[in-house]
C-alpha cells in the first residue's frame, strides 16, 4: 500500500467514525475526533451560521443550537451516500432524516468537506439546502 493509499484510508476512516459518532451523539468520540482548534463553517443566515472556532464553540454555538431544532432521533439519522478522500480532505455526502421540534418530517441532503490531519478533523465546511432547512424547522 502506498503512503497516499494509507493516508486516504486513514482520513476516510476518521470521517466515517465522525459521522458514526454524530449518529449516536457520542460526545466522547466527537471530542476525540475533533481537534481542539477545529473550525466548522455552516453557510446561511441562521443563528448558528458562520464559522465556529474551537471544539467548545462547535459544541455550544453550533451543535447545541442547531440540534435544538430537532427531536431526538429514534434511529441513526445520518445515512452516508458517498465518501471520497484525497490528500487529507474527505467529502462526505449524506442524507439526514429526523423530526423537527415543530413536528415536521425532515429529510435534507448534505455534503461535508472535512480536512483531516493526525487522526482528527481540523476543518468542516457543511453544505445543505438551507431553504428547505428553514421551511422544515421554523414556523
Amino acid at each position: 500500500m502506498t503512503n497516499q493509499e494509507i493516508e486516504k484510508s486513514g482520513s476516510e476512516s476518521v470521517a466515517r467514525d465522525f459521522i458514526a459518532a454524530m449518529n449516536t451523539h457520542d460526545v466522547e468520540a466527537l471530542t476525540r475526533l475533533l481537534a481542539d482548534d477545529v473550525t466548522w463553517t455552516f453557510l446561511g443566515d441562521f443563528e448558528f451560521s458562520g464559522t465556529h472556532e474551537g471544539r467548545n464553540a462547535v459544541f455550544a454555538d453550533f451543535m447545541g443550537v442547531a440540534g435544538a431544532l430537532f427531536e431526538p432521533p429514534a434511529q441513526p439519522p445520518l445515512e452516508i451516500r458517498t465518501v471520497v478522500a484525497q490528500n487529507g480532505t474527505v467529502a462526505v455526502e449524506f442524507t439526514a432524516r429526523m423530526e423537527t421540534k415543530i413536528g415536521r418530517d425532515y429529510e435534507n441532503h448534505y455534503v461535508m468537506m472535512l480536512e483531516v490531519a493526525d487522526g482528527q478533523v481540523q476543518h468542516v465546511r457543511e453544505y445543505n439546502d438551507t431553504l428547505y432547512l428553514r421551511k422544515a424547522c421554523y414556523a
